[in-house]
Parts: structure tokens; sequence; C-alpha cells
């Protein structure tokens, strides 16, 4: 079974008025475990639900059986951030429709060709995120909780990651530098690390059939 829950101010969660830190996100997905009486669970994160996974585990070490980090960073100090002009692609112009800024973040964050070899994951990808859009508001705070994390980071504190983890980071990721993943694959304890050549920020999307397998595999040792 797996369980995709949707981050406060997206999908069908509940909106927030005030701005929250990425321990209080790492909190949510405790108490939905907590909930669930599924503890301790396999967690998988992607982007910013990797800086989330950390946290929960952190904060909640009973709650993780496995660790699953996907286009991850520690944050911090040591982290290296994109190219100013590749960043530019998060924000939305005044007069750029959704579907238009959608679809130009998708590509702008796949890999080198991604989007002209498999234009239907493009599509996908744009017309899951239309059904449930995000409200400029929630973005917004969205992202000032993943700067949380940028600024403090876990570094610190990566060692205290005893359980059997997996990094994932495509080699292309132009929005989290390689070099972030590789980090904290050196600094958890006997992590299993995977670069994936010629891919870009969204592992799981871009090679699919490698994902799943080293997935799997791991999950089942």
């Amino acid at each position: 079974m797996v369980i995709s829950p949707d981050n406060r101010d997206s999908g069908k969660s509940g909106k927030s008025n005030a701005n929250y830190h990425i321990t209080d996100m790492a909190d949510d997905m405790a108490c939905l475990i907590r909930d669930l009486n599924i503890a301790p669970t396999n967690i998988i994160g992607v982007s910013m639900g990797s800086f989330i996974a950390q946290h929960l585990y952190l904060r909640h070490k009973e709650y993780v059986k496995k660790l699953i980090l996907v286009s991850s960073t520690a944050g911090g100090k040591s982290h290296i951030y994109p190219d100013p002009e590749a960043a530019k692609v998060l924000y939305k112009t005044p007069d750029e429709s959704q579907e238009s800024y959608l679809r130009r973040l998708q590509i702008a964050v796949t890999g080198p060709g991604f989007a002209d070899r498999s234009p239907s994951d493009i599509e996908l990808l744009v017309s899951n995120a239309l059904k449930f859009p995000i409200s400029q508001d929630g973005y917004n705070r969205q992202f000032t909780a993943a700067l949380t994390h940028y600024n403090e980071g876990t570094r610190d504190r990566l060692k205290e990651i005893m359980i059997p983890s997996l990094i994932i980071h495509g080699m292309e990721d132009p929005l989290i530098p390689f070099e972030n993943g590789q980090m904290p694959a050196k600094e958890i304890c006997n992590a299993d690390f995977i670069p994936l050549k010629g891919v870009g920020h969204l592992p799981h999307i871009e090679n699919t059939d490698q994902f799943n397998l080293n997935t799997i595999e791991f999950l089942r040792k």
C-alpha cells in the first residue's frame, strides 16, 4: 500500500492562514502516521518532501522504518544553490496563465531533452497539478517553509540517521544540484546512493522503471 498525502495548503488538505516551518510539515506527517496506526513505516520524499522526511525522522524516529530521499539536500551552509537563471523558473510572471507556468516549470526542472522525448509525461504533470491548483498565497507559504530548511539545514544531525537509507539524485538536476545529494549520502550511516545519469529533478517521472526498481530492491532488503 502506498499513501501519498497532500501537504497543508495543497491538494485536498486544508489551507493555512500563516507561515509555517518545515518542522511543522514534518509534524503533520507524524500525526498522519500516528492516526493511521502504521508506525514504523517506509518514507519516500521527493524535493521538499525529502526535507520533510529528514525532519520527520529527526523529530519522530519511532515512526520511520526506512528512508528514501530523492532530489534532496541537507540545506544549511553546505547547500549548493542553483544557477540564478535556473531558479527563476520557480516564479510565475504576472501575465502568465497557471497552465503556461506549470508547463514551463516542468520542462525546466527535468533533464535535457526529456520534454521532447516524453511530451505526454509533461502534459500529465501539468493536468494533475491543475486538478487541485495551489493558491499563490499557499505556494508562498510552502516556499517559505522550504527556505527554513535551506537556511537551517540538517547536516549537523545527519549522523543521527541510523536506519537503512537510500538517496536517489539526478545528475542533471537544475533545481537542487547533484552535489547536494552526494553530501548526505556520505554523512548518513551506510546510506545507499544512486546517481541517475541524464536525469533532472524528477527521477520518479524521468526514469520511472529504474527508480521503481531501485526503490523496490531497497525496500525488500
